[in-house]
């Protein structure tokens, strides 16, 4: 099914749904098997990014831990102020 849904979208029809997401980005040594993975020394340096993805009750439907290489992985983020009613 993820080749024409999002997980997101599974997530919802089985119950699921996203409400809330949170995230961590930390710096880490690669281990072994992560190293030869992404094809860098073992002990270098990697980013590694938790998310925890909740829904409406607090309960956890989700969690990706990922490990990616400083040298090919850009973090961006654009945020807005809600305008004052």
């Amino acid at each position: 099914d993820l080749e024409s849904r999002s997980m997101l979208e599974l997530l919802e029809s089985v119950g699921a749904g996203a409400f809330e997401v949170e995230q961590w980005i930390t710096a880490t040594a690669a281990e072994p098997h992560v190293a030869s993975a992404l094809q860098v020394a073992v002990g270098g340096p990697l980013l590694k990014i938790e998310r925890v993805v909740r829904d409406k009750q607090g309960r956890p439907v989700q969690l990706v831990i990922g490990f990616y290489r400083p040298d090919l992985f850009e973090y961006h983020i654009r945020a807005q102020r809600p305008e004052k009613r």
